[in-house]
């Protein structure tokens, strides 16, 4: 009986197989694999997620500037949307230039006309005024923007004097003027009978460079570069004159006003001979 049930159980297992042999391997090649099997299957590629193509990150800014689009309450708001970076890049002699609104260079202020004009006299005794008009705004110069020193012999120059001078931006008369600079001596930091050169060397921001030279000549009213008694003349008709402007001639003490005590400076350096020039300087 045992030797009988063997056989069956044999030949149940050979019927197991004949039969079931396709469907093994038609579910192996649609992809169904047993546990027996997979253990023995070497994959042919890194095993994870399919490889993809490199990806590339693009980024870009969405700026502003450009023209007013919001005006309320004194506030404005300017923009541009979609402006690229604005502004300017350089390399050497190569300059490139960026966005539809750009950032346009400052405008240099030219230096258009001096009082006392290029090479004349500073006639006071103290207290001396420079009037400088510009051909545009200007901005209030940082100190040692200007430079005030003694011209020397062979192009030299003294110390810088520019501490012992004010600088205000208005007109002779003392009203506000965004293109004129009033340069105004504090005390009686400059000698006679000497040059002086008060120059831009390029530190004042926005303001093309500039050099003006003058002779002190103190007595000098009527400007001719010498002191004699012609230069009593113009100033008894003006006695007494209250608020002289600060560019008055005939203010020898540099006070505001025009007395008899303005004539004291006058008489000793009668007579006067042009200052001589020192070498160097263009005079």
């Amino acid at each position: 009986m045992h030797s009988l049930r063997q056989s069956i159980w044999l030949l149940g297992l050979v019927v197991l197989l004949v039969f079931a042999g396709p469907t093994w391997a038609d579910a192996t090649a649609g992809g169904v694999v047993s546990a027996d099997v997979e253990d023995q299957i070497v994959p042919l590629g890194p095993v994870g997620n399919p490889p993809r193509a490199d990806l590339e990150l693009y980024w870009f800014t969405i700026d502003c500037g450009g023209g007013a689009s919001y005006n309320a309450n004194g506030l404005e708001l300017s923009g541009t949307i979609g402006q690229p970076d604005a502004g300017v890049l350089t390399s050497g002699d190569l300059e490139l230039t960026g966005g539809f609104w750009f950032a346009a260079p400052p405008t240099m202020a030219t230096l258009k006309l001096s009082v006392p004009q290029d090479t004349r006299s500073l006639w006071r005794s103290g207290k001396n005024a420079i009037l400088l008009t510009f051909d545009g705004d200007i901005e209030l110069p940082k100190p040692c923007d200007i430079l005030i020193r003694q011209l020397r012999d062979n192009g030299n120059y003294g110390v810088d004097m520019s501490a012992n001078f004010t600088v205000s931006l208005e007109d002779e008369f003392g009203n506000a003027d965004t293109t004129k600079l009033l340069i105004k001596e504090t005390g009686t930091a400059l000698g006679n009978t000497l040059w002086i050169g008060v120059q831009n060397i390029g530190d004042w921001a926005n303001v093309q460079p500039f050099t003006l030279r003058y002779a002190v000549q103190v007595g000098d009213v009527n400007n001719d570069g010498r002191v004699m008694s012609n230069d009593l003349s113009p100033i008894f008709p003006m006695i007494p004159t209250a608020g002289a402007s600060a560019t008055e001639r005939r203010d020898i003490n540099g006070d505001g006003r025009v007395m008899s005590n303005d004539l004291s400076p006058v008489f000793p350096n009668i007579p006067s001979a042009p200052v001589p020039k020192p070498t160097g300087h263009g005079l």
